[in-house]
């Protein structure tokens, strides 16, 4: 039987460098460049797949992982951000990435 997810497992949005809201990304303190990167690649996961689609998601994957760094939207924000940080000038497409995830079903 699985076990009851808690509020303690959910993130600590004191603690969380930057929060999205649509296409505002809200820093809890300076602005690192790879942070604006995270928050960009959510703003436009938003914008692709919509906001009410977005939240069913997110919230589906919370539950499913108990884990908000598992969730699929988190784990492909990270994955950017990491492949940003990594080669800030190489060129791709956040919005082909996540229009990819979302036609395989990755989410």
């Amino acid at each position: 039987m699985p076990r009851p997810w808690t509020l303690a497992q959910a993130p600590d949005f004191v603690h969380l460098a930057s929060v999205t809201y649509l296409d505002i990304i809200v820093f809890h303190d300076e602005i690192a460049l790879r942070t604006l990167f995270h928050g960009f690649v959510h703003a436009t996961q938003m914008a692709l797949l919509g906001v009410d689609r977005y939240t069913d998601l997110y919230v589906r994957g919370f539950v499913k992982s108990r884990s908000w760094i598992a969730i699929p939207l988190e784990a492909q924000a990270y994955q950017l951000d990491t492949r940003f940080a990594m080669s800030p000038t190489a060129s791709f497409s956040v919005e082909d990435e996540v229009s990819s995830w979302a036609q395989q079903g990755r989410y």
